[in-house]
């Protein structure tokens, strides 16, 4: 008894270090740790039983119930128990609560709601675009991947400029298919394309990551040149002049005209075939024209479009609209093509890729130089002049001209969805929503190109495809990726310890212990100091008094399920035998049996009672 309290109390004190040593933790096999903790929950006993019938006569019927409270609690609300053996009662009792102290102590370490852990680490399979090595691709074949036999790709198409391979130059004639493919795709998709397994690659399993890339490439630079009915256009100032705007906005725009949108992205634009002189084999006639093949300008997108008045909501009813000149806005803008300095994230959440602009710095025009409209260059069939001349970047096997190219190969495409228009005419649109461009289309233009730039990163055979950790490391020719600084965040929770909770129940569970301690070290002193139990033997033993068989047990005596029942409200005690001194001694022992009142003699209970 002794040794169980001790050895509860020390368990209570394991359990409690147990779960200081989980708060804060990643939960990891929660289920076996509250198991754990379940097993150091403390253990009671008691010694009352022995003691309560040394000392009272109770009926059969609360003999019976006293033995078998631990077993059925019902037993318990004897009545006779209730009034002449409370402590029994109480101990029984604490017996049936102790399984709660298990439930409560067990509940005390809980599980915080989600948070997110950051680390900082590398990641590997992180990709980044060098348009530099656009340079490496050769017209038309290019080098081979060793394993696959895969040719590198250009977004530019080219052309022969001779026969002889030796001396051929392939000059810009168009962007490439498989470019046009990707730029319908994320201008659906609102997004850049991503590769399959990006995630997983460069993310491990159950993470989500953060990775931070610069690079360079182009861009477009957009600046608003007028804004309100009845206001005037500025010109557009740019690095090489300055350019008016090629409609007026204000005529041709709701609410004085009907359009509200249109675009112009094709003024000084590259045109094919470059000349009308080709020999037998289809080849340019030398001497070839001077600026064959050059790029002189890359076209301004001038976009005029309506923007609705501060504190009109969208969608618009369109006629109603159209009649409302407080509501349309006409606006201008020209977004220039410039090489610009991105600073993205790479962001990959549940296991899907996004690209997120942090950072765009422009850097310098991609053809420097300002398109002169209305002049004309009769020697080329691309009538484009531009001006200053010196600027043009003239065809050739340069990183340069192929730079330009590829540039410009993704400037027609983007270029191509930008133009038209959009009419408004009165009666005409039955469409639940409305024609108006997004309100901060300033923003969204270049976002757009952006898409289209980045989805390159979807496919390795792209030459300009690189690894971020070694922008010199093209993907389709080398594995190893090597390792890029990255954050990664992962959705965890931690335990969460109640130390107050579990020891309020211990706290009272070991007074209670304790108290049952001290009721059974005084049940033993009524025993005489000797520890009782109540196994068959020891039952067995206890009713070999031969007071009681005079009485008509019935039952268990001829194997007939209980007692009788007139036998049940008999009142019993445990104690020392009545009989004469010769018979009292036996073996110089005094016999200890079960008996009825007035055939035994109890210690403290002299009145038989």
């Amino acid at each position: 008894m002794y040794f169980f309290l001790v050895v509860g109390v020390c368990f209570a004190i394991g359990h409690h270090f147990f779960y200081s040593s989980l708060d804060g933790e990643i939960v990891d096999d929660q289920l076996r740790m509250l198991r754990w903790g379940t097993a150091l929950a403390p253990i009671r006993i008691y010694q009352q039983v022995w003691a309560t019938v040394r000392t009272r006569f109770l009926t059969v019927v609360a003999l019976d119930s006293m033995f078998a409270a631990t077993e059925n609690p019902l037993d318990m609300l004897n009545l006779e128990l209730l009034t002449k053996a409370k402590m029994a009662v109480a101990m029984a009792l604490f017996g049936w609560c102790a399984p709660a102290i298990v439930i409560i102590t067990a509940n005390t370490l809980l599980v915080a709601p989600p948070e997110f852990m950051h680390e900082n680490t590398t990641c590997s399979g992180v990709r980044s675009l060098n348009f530099d090595l656009e340079a490496a691709y050769t017209w038309p074949n290019g080098a081979r991947q060793k394993g696959s036999g895969l040719n590198p790709l250009s977004p530019a198409r080219y052309n022969d400029s001779s026969l002889d391979p030796a001396e051929t130059i392939g000059y810009y004639d168009r962007p490439d298919t498989q470019v046009q493919i990707l730029a319908d795709a994320s201008s659906v998709l609102r997004r850049p394309v991503t590769y399959d397994n990006s995630s997983l690659e460069t993310c491990a399993r159950g993470w989500n990551c953060t990775v931070r890339v610069e690079m360079t490439g182009p861009g477009y630079k957009c600046t608003e040149l007028g804004s309100g009915v009845g206001s005037e256009a500025r010109n557009l100032s740019q690095q090489s002049g300055e350019i008016s705007p090629p409609f007026p906005f204000n005529e041709v725009l709701l609410p004085i005209d009907d359009l509200s949108y249109l675009g112009e992205t094709r003024e000084g634009d590259y045109s094919r075939p470059r000349t009308s002189e080709f020999d037998a084999d289809g080849f340019p006639e030398d001497p070839k024209p001077r600026n064959f093949g050059s790029f002189r300008t890359e076209p301004v997108v001038w976009i005029g479009y309506v923007k609705t008045a501060k504190g009109v909501k969208r969608p618009l009813d369109p006629q109603k609209a159209m009649q409302g000149e407080d509501t349309l806005i006409p606006a201008l803008m020209a977004c220039e093509y410039y090489e610009t300095n991105y600073t993205l994230d790479y962001q990959y959440v549940d296991g899907l890729q996004s690209i997120k602009v942090v950072e765009r710095t422009p850097l310098s025009p991609v053809v420097n130089t300002t398109y002169l409209r209305g002049a004309r260059d009769n020697r080329t069939t691309d009538q484009t002049m531009a001006t200053p001349p010196e600027n043009y970047v003239p065809y050739g096997n340069t990183t340069r001209y192929k730079k330009t190219a590829t540039y410009h190969a993704l400037g027609f495409l983007f270029r191509s969805l930008l133009y038209g228009n959009i009419s408004m005419h009165p009666g005409g649109v039955t469409s639940n929503g409305d024609y108006f461009p997004a309100e901060n289309l300033q923003d969204v233009v270049p976002s757009v190109f952006e898409d289209i730039l980045f989805s390159l990163l979807s496919n390795q055979q792209w030459a300009m495809v690189v690894w971020a950790a070694d922008t010199e490391k093209q993907v389709l020719f080398n594995e190893d990726s090597g390792k890029y600084p990255c954050r990664r965040s992962q959705p965890v929770s931690r335990y969460q310890y109640r130390a107050v909770t579990l020891w309020a129940v211990y706290g009272v569970s070991v007074l209670l212990a304790s108290l049952g301690v001290t009721a059974g070290t005084i049940a033993l002193r009524h025993n005489g100091s000797l520890r009782r139990d109540s196994r068959f033997s020891s039952i067995l033993a206890a009713t070999r008094g031969h007071g009681l068989n005079r009485v008509e047990w019935g039952g268990p005596l001829f194997d007939r399920g209980q007692v009788n029942h007139s036998v049940r409200g008999f009142k019993m005690g445990y104690g020392t035998a009545k009989r004469d001194e010769a018979e009292r001694l036996l073996g110089n022992q005094v016999p200890f049996t079960f008996g009825f009142g007035g055939e035994i003699e109890q210690k403290g209970n002299r009145h038989g009672k």
